[in-house]
């Protein structure tokens, strides 16, 4: 099965759609990776899904506080020893691809603001010399 990566492009409101998103995935009952760019976006990412919606909860974990969780929605940064490499489907938060052999789909979310977008450009490069197949959403 190729590589897949997903570039979700020209998104206003990136917190709000990075939940979205993760309920949308969790509703799937398909485990998903957060790959934060730092811890502390990883703890604000934390915040986020608890607040999220009133009515429900998104089960997920923060790596870095429990290295063997077997939430379905596992939150780490590049600074964790260790990473989640038992799920294969991660959403990418970091400027760095993802481009980790077991991997079998990468999400990308770009804002709509010029430095974003010429960062996605980069990334897209790397994923397309990878051999990764790649999706384009234009959100706009």
């Amino acid at each position: 099965m190729p590589q897949t990566v997903s570039f979700y492009t020209h998104i206003s409101d990136i917190p709000s759609f990075i939940c979205r998103l993760l309920r949308t995935v969790y509703d799937k009952h398909t485990d998903i990776a957060v790959r934060c760019a730092t811890p502390e976006e990883c703890q604000w990412l934390d915040q986020q899904l608890w607040a999220f919606d009133d009515n429900s909860f998104l089960a997920h974990d923060v790596w870095a506080d429990n290295p063997n969780s077997t939430a379905p929605i596992v939150l780490f940064s590049p600074n964790d020893d260790t990473t989640p490499c038992h799920i294969t489907t991660v959403l990418n938060l970091s400027e760095q691809p993802c481009l980790e052999a077991h991997l079998t789909r990468v999400v990308e979310i770009v804002g709509n603001d010029e430095t974003a977008l010429a960062n996605a450009r980069q990334r897209f490069r790397l994923y397309k010399d990878a051999g990764f197949v790649i999706d384009h959403k234009k959100m706009q």
